[in-house]
């Protein structure tokens, strides 16, 4: 036999570790932007042939700043589903308790 069980305690939890993981993805975006800026200045023989050819630093920096805009999407969805989920199950399962203590005679209850 199958059994299936949620805990909407367990599930809001992990709701808020992965919004701390979305927060994680954006500080890092932040750090990315804050790092990894080039003057003009700063860039040298062999970067400026690298971005005639294939966008050297910019282009990374750029595919790296979409991956993360990407990751922090994902995970800052999953967390308010999961938040939602756990809500859900709460709801549910007063609503159950609920019919299932109608049930009971009025001197039970």
């Amino acid at each position: 036999m199958v059994s299936f069980s949620v805990d909407p305690d367990d599930l809001a939890g992990f709701g808020k570790q992965v919004q701390r993981a979305a927060d994680d993805v954006e500080e890092s975006r932040d750090y990315v932007k804050k790092s990894c800026e080039m003057l003009a200045s700063d860039v040298g023989p062999i970067s400026t042939v690298a971005q005639l050819w294939g966008g050297g630093h910019e282009d990374v920096v750029n595919r790296v700043q979409n991956a993360l805009k990407a990751l922090h999407r994902i995970l800052d969805s999953s967390s308010a589903e999961l938040q939602s989920s756990a809500r859900h199950y709460v709801s549910m399962d007063r609503s159950e308790a609920g019919k299932m203590d109608a049930t009971y005679p009025a001197s039970k209850r």
